[in-house]
This record gives C-alpha cells, sequence and structure tokens, in this order.
C-alpha cells in the first residue's frame, strides 16, 4: 500500500438541500424549529430573511434535533449559540422569515473519478459539505453568518 499522496487530486462533491420547515417564535418567545424524523447527522442551513438582508448559517451536526436545542436554549459559555439565537429571534420579532434546510442523505463524492455516497455519520465528510456550502454562501453575495 502506498501512503505517498499523490500529485494530483480531483474531489467534486454534489448534494441537494431539503426543505425541513420554518422556525417561528413558541411560547415565551422560545425559538420553535423544525423536527427531524429520525435525528441523525447531517449539514443544515438556517436562512434567514429579515431587516439585514438574507443571511446564512451552515453547520454540521451528528444529531440534528439536540443541536438545534443548543439554538434554543444556548449555555452561558456557547456564544455562537447565543448569537444563532439573538439573530434569529431578532428577525422573527421582525416578521422576517426563518427556515432550515439540511442534506442528510444522497450526497455523492467523486475523487480522482470514483464516484461514491457521502457516509454522513463521517464527521470529516459533513465538514467537506459544509465547508463547500459555505464557498457557495460567500460566493453568492449572502451574508455569512458563520464565523
Amino acid at each position: 500500500m502506498n501512503i505517498s499522496p499523490t500529485s494530483h487530486t480531483r474531489i467534486s462533491l454534489a448534494f441537494n438541500w431539503k426543505q425541513l420547515g420554518q422556525v417561528s417564535l413558541g411560547v415565551n418567545k422560545k425559538l420553535d424549529f423544525p423536527c427531524m424524523s429520525l435525528d441523525k447527522p447531517c449539514v443544515y442551513r438556517i436562512d434567514i430573511k429579515g431587516s439585514k438582508g438574507c443571511e446564512v448559517y451552515i453547520g454540521e451536526a451528528v444529531k440534528y434535533n439536540q443541536r438545534m436545542r443548543g439554538y434554543q436554549s444556548p449555555g452561558p459559555t456557547q456564544r455562537t449559540n447565543q448569537r444563532m439565537n439573538d439573530n434569529i429571534t431578532e428577525a422573527l420579532q421582525s416578521n422576517g422569515l426563518v427556515s432550515v434546510l439540511m442534506v442528510a442523505d444522497g450526497a455523492h463524492l467523486c475523487m480522482n473519478g470514483e464516484d461514491r455516497l457521502v457516509d454522513m455519520t463521517e464527521k470529516h465528510q459533513r465538514v467537506l459539505i459544509e465547508n463547500a456550502a459555505l464557498c457557495e454562501a460567500y460566493t453568492s453575495g449572502l451574508i455569512v453568518l458563520n464565523k
């Protein structure tokens, strides 16, 4: 087995966003996220259309529902969760629209001509999709909330 890197690597990804639903303000102005029937690994995208324009946050999670609970009830040391909770709440309070999209299956990775399904249980493969989605968001002129 040769462990040396190839001199040229070619990678392409193909994936489709699935609309999961809208975020709303529930009881006591707590964020209410759409649930995923099977809490499984995914890459998610939160689209915020509010007074600041079109904003997007892209992330990856082992368990989607658990990850959304972090945005719903952020802890005192969870800066990203606090920031996202504030941004989403502000948009919804000003009659904005917040939706969640996700990629949980069906993504394809082609590496050096070999096509395969992305294994979303593997963090490095989820992160590859997350970063590709971030590149697309940045180049399309969206306000990207990822820091």
